[in-house]
């Protein structure tokens, strides 16, 4: 099947905003098996203006799309015996949030990052954040959470596939994140494990490309038909004010979003919808505000630390499958 160059010039007719002309073109083309010189002809077609410069790159991430999907249906079929004990996992954790009495995104949010940070979803009731060490299995990055550590990619990587089971749009979003100041925290620590030098190193060296992708994950989720961001690493929440920023809610500071490195990275329909929510809407309203959210942590985590049992019976009845996992991915 073969693209048509008549919708692609349609596109760019419709709309001069560059986010939704990133979407549409994305929606449409990551369906064809497009050549080097099929890529070659769509950027030709683009304007040569300097603002459709995203553009142009955009286009070329769509190959890495393809590249990355067909990786994960290959990799599912191999680990298929561990999706099947993940799936089971996510399950378990639905029902704890039904027993719970969890009611929207927000509480369930807060309840994956309760149970994330006291080891409830690890192999030793163990959890640390760490860069080093990690399994990094493209697309299957909760392994690492089952392990016993992880970092805001495995976090938000299983929210959202918590989210989208449960029926929300939602998609891991990447961001360049710099000075944020909290003036409200959670009673919730995280256990860290500091990298090493060269590690940091590292990290200098790959600047440039997180200047571009982002160097922090977070999730989009849409509630009440509007989206904002849940950072599961930093206990906290950001306001979506245009398809490339969101400001803090918890304090002050923002962050710029990169929309278009998650379309590359999402493996549902769901993922889809969330992008075209926040590509294509003018205006936005967090469906939650600082009180909501204060509230919510408050009353919920009191409930929470006043009743482990049901968080220990939760881990238990998920070890069999952890334990699959963990086998099949460390071999």
């Amino acid at each position: 099947m073969k693209y048509e160059k008549e919708v692609i010039k349609k596109i760019f007719e419709v709309s001069n905003d560059i986010e939704q002309i990133k979407y549409h073109l994305f929606v449409y083309l990551k369906n064809y098996n497009l050549s080097n010189d099929d890529i070659s002809d769509i950027i030709k077609i683009i304007p040569k203006e300097n603002k459709y410069f995203e553009v142009r790159k955009a286009i070329i991430s769509s190959i890495f799309y393809r590249s990355n999907f067909k990786t994960f249906l290959k990799q599912k079929e191999k680990l298929k015996d561990s999706y099947k004990s993940y799936n089971n996992i996510i399950d378990s954790f639905n029902k704890l949030a039904d027993e719970l009495n969890i009611k929207n995104t927000l509480e369930l949010s807060l309840l994956f990052s309760y149970t994330l940070y006291n080891g409830y979803f690890s192999f030793n009731k163990k959890h640390f954040y760490k860069i080093e060490d990690r399994l990094s299995i493209s697309n299957f990055y909760a392994a690492d959470i089952f392990n016993g550590g992880g970092v805001c990619l495995n976090y938000s990587d299983m929210l959202t596939d918590i989210l989208n089971k449960r029926g929300y749009d939602a998609a891991i979003i990447t961001n360049k994140i710099s000075t944020v100041k909290r003036s409200y925290t959670p009673n919730l620590k995280m256990n860290i494990i500091k990298p090493k030098l060269s590690t940091k190193i590292e990290g200098l060296i790959f600047r440039p490309i997180s200047n571009i992708i982002g160097n922090h994950a977070c999730t989009l989720i849409i509630d009440k038909n509007n989206p904002y961001i849940y950072d599961a690493t930093n206990l906290t929440m950001f306001d979506c004010v245009s398809q490339k920023k969101a400001t803090h809610t918890l304090g002050s500071g923002s962050i710029k979003l990169t929309p278009y490195f998650g379309m590359i990275v999402a493996t549902n329909e769901q993922n889809i919808n969330a992008f075209e929510r926040l590509c294509l809407y003018k205006e936005f309203n967090n469906p939650y505000s600082r009180k909501d959210f204060i509230i919510t942590a408050e009353y919920n985590y009191e409930k929470y630390d006043n009743n482990t049992s049901i968080f220990n019976s939760f881990n238990d009845s998920i070890m069999p499958s952890i334990n699959n996992i963990l086998k099949k991915v460390k071999k």
